[in-house]
């Protein structure tokens, strides 16, 4: 455990978190700006260039149209947005971490599941928090093999460490004497 909070880990979760959240927020913001998507479309239509007073006066006024997109764009960001922009989170932290690239990166997007858990009212809500998980630890997967540090779970990562150490006293003992 001790090996696994090092600086490195820790500016991983660090930066993988703020990656995710800016990611999100410029994947939101481009599906908008565009209208592309049921997303961007639903965005477009009651929040772009409108003030909070003005929000809630155009939802009551159009609260059918409201009731029917919303569920679209929920899906749509539930089901794309979160996954794709956890596995570009999940290769940022495999970048940093190397080999602990895939337990890093799914640690890293916990927060957002626990966000995800305690605000989204759907039932599947399970099914999208394993998804968001396992998006993100393949992404710390393929970002830890890009790095050049392999695709594991960090653990022989460890026993590699504690192996080359063991390896540099023993090769210092048996060493030839001039």
């Amino acid at each position: 455990m001790k090996r696994f909070l090092d600086s490195r880990t820790l500016a991983a979760l660090f930066v993988g978190n703020l990656v995710y959240f800016f990611v999100f927020a410029l994947v939101c913001w481009l599906l908008t700006r565009f209208d592309v998507t049921p997303y961007g479309q639903f965005v477009a239509k009651f929040f772009k260039g409108r003030g909070k007073d003005e929000i809630e006066v155009f939802i009551k006024d159009n609260r059918e149209l409201f009731e029917t997109m919303m569920p679209a764009a929920r899906a749509f960001a539930n089901t794309y947005i979160m996954p794709s922009v956890a596995v570009v989170t999940g290769m940022v932290v495999g970048l940093v971490t190397g080999s602990r690239g895939m337990l890093t990166a799914a640690v890293t997007v916990l927060p957002v599941a626990v966000l995800f858990w305690i605000r989204e009212p759907d039932t599947n809500r399970v099914f999208f928090i394993a998804l968001l998980l396992l998006c993100a630890a393949l992404g710390g997967a393929a970002g830890g093999a890009l790095r050049g540090g392999g695709a594991t779970t960090g653990k022989e990562d460890l026993l590699k460490d504690e192996d080359d150490e063991g390896a540099g006293r023993d090769a210092e003992r048996h060493a030839p004497i001039d």
